[in-house]
């Protein structure tokens, strides 16, 4: 379950194929603290500062599951470059910096996901270190994060076009209401269908607009032979109230999709 306390943390989404499991796993930040320690790439130099007019100082770069290395290198260019860094999600974040497996995806967090929104650049720490060897900003472009672990691709490069274009939101009219089991992380799905632009109503307010979400998480303690027909009876009751109301049906994934991938999804 994702709470605002751990919003680093990946959104429950589908079920991963076991054969991609190894692929999809994150870079797991390590138990021990690595600050200080000797064999860092980039290691602190007290009077080594960057002098020279950059735009660092208009920063604000917020870290997503980063490993104790990453954080580390994340100091390391803080203190270099004066950049500001912050833990917290807010509207003036410029850069989110995310952990990423050994294929270059990132995690489906609620911070990379409101900076697609939100048409901020979501970088991996090579970033981070090309500046340090450069002494200096480098493109973010060659180190944007492409795909996340669910198999959204170009979620982030679309999302800062959309914001550089200022297109519509990408949930502009679109008016939801959550039927069933509700979702351990409703709260942050909330969050991100309003930042998205996007509407919720209750039962009373159905139309034929309306897009009917039903529940797609694994139960607790469900055995895996059981979760299709879960899953079927819940869709099949989110089908019947459509029917009455003639508008249509989506799982919880459809949202989280369209969202990552900053694009809406066939229905």
């Amino acid at each position: 379950m994702l709470c605002p306390t751990h919003s680093s943390k990946r959104l429950p989404c589908e079920r991963s194929n076991s054969k991609n499991k190894k692929a999809a796993q994150l870079q797991q930040p390590s138990s021990e603290t690595v600050l200080g320690d000797s064999n860092s790439p980039f290691p602190m130099e007290m009077n080594e500062l960057w002098t020279s007019l950059c735009p660092t100082s208009e920063w604000v770069i917020c870290g997503s599951a980063l490993s104790d290395q990453d954080k580390e290198i994340l100091d390391q260019f803080e203190y270099h470059s004066g950049v500001t860094t912050t833990n917290n999600w807010s509207s003036n974040v410029t850069h989110v910096l995310a952990n990423t497996n050994e294929d270059g995806a990132c995690g489906r967090t609620r911070k990379v996901l409101l900076a697609i929104l939100a048409g901020k650049w979501v970088v991996n720490v090579n970033w981070l270190s090309a500046c340090l060897e450069a002494k200096k900003p480098v493109p973010e472009e060659p180190y944007e994060i492409r795909s996340d672990v669910h198999g959204a691709i170009d979620g982030p490069r679309i999302g800062r076009l959309r914001a550089m274009q200022k297109a519509p939101s990408l949930f502009s009219g679109l008016i939801f209401y959550f039927i069933g089991h509700p979702l351990t992380f409703k709260v942050e799905l909330d969050e991100l269908i309003a930042a998205a632009g996007g509407s919720i109503l209750g039962k009373a307010d159905l139309s034929s607009t309306s897009l009917i979400v039903y529940n797609k998480e694994v139960p607790k303690g469900c055995n895996e032979d059981a979760v299709d027909e879960v899953f079927s009876k819940r869709e099949a009751e989110a089908l019947d109230l459509a029917t009455t109301f003639g508008c249509r049906v989506v799982p919880h994934t459809w949202v989280l999709d369209s969202i990552a991938s900053c694009t809406l999804q066939p229905i």
